[in-house]
């Protein structure tokens, strides 16, 4: 595992820790982005200088620094005897035994990934690419949705490339065709994709920062399904967010803003009704006392809710609410702000589950807005 001080660390999940400083400076810019075992050896791509380190002594044996270094922003290995290597300009194909770049195609990198034919799928800030020889398709072009920053990319074992954005959406293509995109903060906590990993088709592990999610899936007849099981602090991660996933014997272990986390790959969490209950009530940003009904003159439209929720399995829910039996309004706070037009408004709030469904249970506050003296509501002729 890396840290942020070019810091290299072993474990050997009983007892022992080794550690490899491989920047002695204090640097702002010593992250460790990616660990990479090879035949011979470890790739240690970092921010400021890349290495190989000897797998026994962890003594670095070759330098990647200043403009050697390739894999400032990502690294990937394509095979036994190539690297891909990604700068904030350029990506490359790294021959190992040859010691030198084999390939090289401009483009600002932040993820790479490759499919079961070996077709080479690089990140930017723009969106999806492939590489395809000396140029690159652009996926942007026919999806909209891919021409947002890449964070993460993933190939699972049934060939489905997961590609996970800087923004609220996680996205799965089959054959270079896209065929869901699945949105954040909805079932899945979060705004932002952090991290991809599988170890079996069938599920995803997924790290945000708002936790770690396991996505269990289907896609059958070109119809894709799928569950998500969250894990949040208060499940017992180390930290909210997770910045990179890996499976060992079953085991996945999650690196977050607080350390390394770790749980059994089978574990499933119970699924619980959420009781909501409302703790407060402002009006126009006085306290008022709590109650189901309130009749209130016209300017007195200015209403703040706040709400929480009880599950006994550990789980922090999201709510949802509507207005007059209007669409379902996601948030994840713990109150709402409503400026509301005079007329009766019957305002209902439920929790959502640890799998993103709804609640049967639900807290109803009714308020009637007087209509100013002296205005009616014109509803046509009489006669």
């Amino acid at each position: 595992m890396g840290n942020n001080y070019g810091e290299v660390l072993i474990y050997d999940g009983v007892y022992d820790i080794k550690k490899a400083v491989i920047i002695r400076r204090k640097n702002m810019d010593a992250v460790v982005r990616k660990i990479i075992e090879l035949k011979e050896g470890v790739y240690v791509a970092c921010q400021t200088g890349s290495f190989i380190l000897d797998k026994k002594s962890l003594q670095i044996v070759k330098r990647f620094e200043a403009r050697d270094n390739l894999s400032s922003k990502s690294a990937f290995l394509l095979n036994d005897s190539i690297l891909l290597l990604g700068t904030h300009a350029t990506a490359v194909k790294y021959n190992i035994a040859a010691n030198k770049g084999i390939d090289t195609i401009i483009k600002r990198i932040t993820a790479l990934g490759v499919n079961q034919a070996k077709e080479i799928y690089i990140g930017s800030n723009d969106g999806l690419y492939r590489w395809d020889k000396d140029s690159l398709f652009y996926f942007g072009k026919k999806y909209k949705a891919l021409s947002y920053r890449v964070n993460t990319i993933f190939t699972t074992a049934d060939d489905l490339l997961w590609v996970g954005l800087g923004s609220d959406s996680l996205l799965v293509l089959k054959n270079n065709l896209l065929v869901k995109s699945i949105a954040l903060g909805d079932i899945i906590p979060g705004s932002v994709c952090k991290s991809l990993y599988s170890s079996k088709p069938g599920t995803i592990w997924l790290g945000t920062n708002k936790g770690l999610n396991k996505i269990e899936y289907q896609l059958s007849n070109d119809k894709f399904s799928f569950y998500n099981t969250s894990f949040g602090l208060a499940d017992g991660l180390i930290g909210e967010q997770v910045n990179d996933i890996t499976i060992h014997n079953d085991t996945v272990y999650a690196a977050t803003t607080g350390g390394i986390s770790y749980l059994p790959a089978n574990l499933n969490l119970p699924v619980a009704d959420i009781t909501t209950f409302i703790t407060r009530v402002l009006i126009q940003g006085k306290d008022t006392v709590v109650l189901k009904e309130y009749t209130l003159p016209y300017d007195k439209n200015n209403i703040s809710i706040y709400f929480s929720g009880a599950d006994l399995t550990g789980y922090y829910p999201l709510f949802e609410y509507r207005i007059n039996d209007g669409n379902w309004l996601k948030t994840d706070k713990n109150n709402i702000e409503l400026s509301l037009a005079p007329g009766r408004h019957n305002i209902q709030i439920r929790g959502l589950k640890r799998d993103g469904t709804a609640s049967s249970q639900s807290e109803t506050i009714s308020v009637l807005l007087k209509r100013p003296f002296g205005k009616t509501v014109y509803s046509g002729p009489s006669w």
